[in-house]
């Protein structure tokens, strides 16, 4: 912030000032402080119909201010780029905010230039000191989950569920604390009730395994990713201590899906980004979604197994005996904005982020493990030689049939 900012003063506007992401070239509106184009994050009044850059606004945004909604302290000015909760509209936000240090309370820049907005029902705005928003005590996580609001803060970023990776969507339970980036431990309000205490897994069918609190300086990795199971913020994890088996709790929601002939056990899609390294039983380099273009990968955790997706014999042009189209590999759809989304096959849940076989002129969407079940081609990690050679002939004989040429 300029020091030409003033340091004390009262910033507030008679209608609620909406917070939203503008994409650039969508609009031919003008900051009204600039006069420039709007896009990215902006605040805009429908009743006044102006809209301003977040940028334009904070440039007038006073350093220390009383605001009406918690009069009893001064709320400080503070320019940040973390996720955090604004205690007076329920809303996840991000970026600069107001804060009060002997309440510990956050309130985001549109509420804070909003003078008449009621947050809850029967409260009139108001934020008592000392006030926190409803906190859960779940044993999913060390620290307590506020409910709130969920809200796209901008066009690239989202916060996703903990147990499921999808976007956050509605009501959902949240911990914002944990220094500069926060704890980043989310979850739906429809997810909190799947976490068990204890599960017996199909990574590690011998013994079940038991939710668990890390200990400051023990590091160890999740079995299935490979990734650091961190030992801060009471971080939670399965394990079975016996057999030093250990799970992220988002990693413990992966299932084996597909039954192929390239190994004897079934394979899960994988697309986790670690800095450990996979490699591949066909090609032999890195399948880490981190490094590969494609993002993802199978995996067997009881064996080792991975292989890239490109490297699995998955046609780019499949059928399926319950759909009259041919159905092509895509990186993933999502066809709406219900935040529900489910295979077309099996009618079970799939992750919009994951490899689908899509007839587009239907909206017709597969698991690729559902189109691929009974699939006659086998890998032969032996030979990649005449594996490719079959594969381009398999494709070409594909692309004859979805073609005629």
């Amino acid at each position: 912030m300029g020091n030409s900012q003033p340091k004390k003063g009262s910033l507030s506007h008679e209608h609620t000032l909406f917070h939203q992401y503008v994409e650039n070239r969508s609009t031919k509106e003008q900051c009204d402080v600039c006069n420039e184009e709007i896009y990215g994050v902006v605040y805009a009044c429908e009743v006044c119909e102006f809209t301003r850059h977040a940028s334009c606004a904070q440039k007038r945004m006073p350093l220390e201010i009383t605001h009406p909604s918690h009069s009893m302290h001064e709320l400080q000015l503070q320019d940040e780029s973390s996720d955090f909760l604004c205690e007076r509209c329920f809303c996840n936000s991000r970026g600069p905010r107001y804060h009060c240090s002997s309440c510990l309370i956050d309130v985001d820049l549109a509420c804070v230039s909003s003078n008449n907005d009621q947050s809850a029902e029967g409260d009139e705005g108001q934020i008592p000191e000392g006030r926190v928003r409803k906190r859960t005590r779940h044993f999913s996580h060390g620290e307590p989950l506020a409910l709130f609001k969920y809200r796209k803060t901008t066009q690239r970023y989202e916060l996703d569920c903990s147990w499921c990776d999808k976007h956050l969507l509605g009501m959902s339970y949240g911990c914002f604390n944990g220094g500069p980036y926060g704890c980043k431990f989310f979850l739906h309000e429809s997810c909190i009730s799947k976490i068990s205490k204890r599960l017996l897994h199909p990574f590690h069918p011998l013994h079940h395994l038991f939710l668990q609190y890390s200990n400051v300086g023990y590091r160890f990795s999740c079995n299935a990713c490979k990734g650091s199971i961190s030992s801060t913020n009471l971080t939670t994890y399965y394990a079975c201590h016996k057999c030093s088996f250990y799970l992220h709790i988002s990693c413990a929601r992966l299932q084996p899906t597909l039954k192929h002939k390239c190994h004897e056990h079934d394979l899960t899609y994988f697309s986790r980004s670690t800095e450990e390294c996979f490699n591949c039983h066909a090609c032999g380099h890195d399948c880490n979604a981190q490094k590969n273009k494609e993002g993802a990968f199978y995996r067997c955790v009881q064996c080792n197994f991975n292989i890239h997706f490109r490297c699995l014999p998955a046609p780019p042009v499949g059928k399926h005996r319950y759909h009259r189209h041919f159905l092509i590999l895509h990186h993933g759809v999502i066809e709406d904005d219900s935040g529900e989304y489910y295979c077309d096959v099996c009618e079970e849940e799939r992750n919009p982020k994951h490899h689908i076989y899509y007839c587009k002129k239907c909206t017709y969407i597969a698991h690729v493990e559902c189109v691929l079940k009974e699939v006659s081609s086998h890998l032969n990690i032996y030979n990649i030689s005449k594996w490719k050679l079959a594969m381009k002939k398999m494709i070409s004989d594909l692309f004859v049939l979805a073609t005629g040429f």
